[in-house]
């Protein structure tokens, strides 16, 4: 079971590191509809002023981690590799839940493959002197023919293109509707440790969704002092698979 919400509340509670199911109450339903491809496209594509973000955030992260009780946050993770040195930035200063929502992966035995090294770094990491906080880890449902339907129309743009701007969209609202529905504080994602992710993209979407679903997004370039240098690191030091691309077939060719 997940902490308490630091306003006191209780959550609902969740099963740890299982396939996430969403009934047709749950404003999470519509992800996997036409609706949601259209969301989607809409938040990669969405620009704001510069600063504005910052001013509408429903609740600023700043504010939240001055608290008593560390914030708790719900952080997408694209692999094991890249959570490693997010993980060592982000453990002291929130209760972190990790969430494994990768459908654009190709192929069932990579996604396994993939998952398993995220397993693997959290039980390594619960057991090591450097664990600040026990992980928790959360596994979204695989829905591989979903993520085609998404990017339906750009398969031949180019990598860091508009798909991958509808990718992270796709995969940073079931994040954002997760932790709106559990009761996460905030939520954030691994991708921006990555020297091939676009940070202004990111942050754009993210507090886009943030707004949509009244929960705070933590913007935060952690490929920034070295990140992604760490990541490489850490993630030889656990032993951890590290996959020679970033996910859809479109990114191999």
């Amino acid at each position: 079971m997940l902490p308490c919400r630091s306003d006191g509340r209780p959550r609902e509670p969740v099963r740890v590191d299982s396939p996430v199911k969403f009934n047709k109450q749950d404003h999470a339903a519509v992800l996997l509809s036409d609706e949601a491809r259209r969301v989607s496209h809409a938040a990669a594509d969405v620009r704001m002023e510069p600063g504005a973000a910052e001013s509408a955030y429903p609740f600023p992260v700043g504010g939240m981690e001055e608290r008593p009780e560390r914030p708790a946050l719900l952080l997408h993770s694209c692999c094991g590799p890249c959570s490693t040195a997010v993980v060592e930035r982000l453990s002291r200063r929130f209760r972190l839940t990790l969430y494994f929502c990768n459908s654009n992966i190709m192929g069932e035995e990579e996604y396994r493959r993939r998952l398993e090294a995220q397993r693997a770094f959290v039980e390594a990491y619960n057991a090591s002197a450097d664990c600040a906080a026990p992980l928790s880890l959360v596994t979204a449902p695989y829905a591989p023919e979903a993520f085609l339907e998404t990017v339906r129309g750009l398969e031949a743009e180019p990598e860091g293109g508009a798909r991958c701007r509808v990718c992270i969209a796709d995969r940073l609202e079931h994040t954002a509707v997760y932790a709106s529905l559990y009761g996460f504080d905030a939520f954030s994602t691994t991708l921006s440790v990555s020297p091939h992710k676009d940070f202004g993209a990111i942050a754009r979407i993210g507090r886009e969704l943030a707004l949509r679903y009244g929960i705070a997004f933590l913007a935060e370039d952690f490929k920034k002092r070295d990140g992604f240098r760490r990541s490489v690191v850490l993630s030889e030091a656990y032993g951890l698979y590290r996959q020679s691309y970033c996910g859809c077939r479109f990114s191999v060719r």
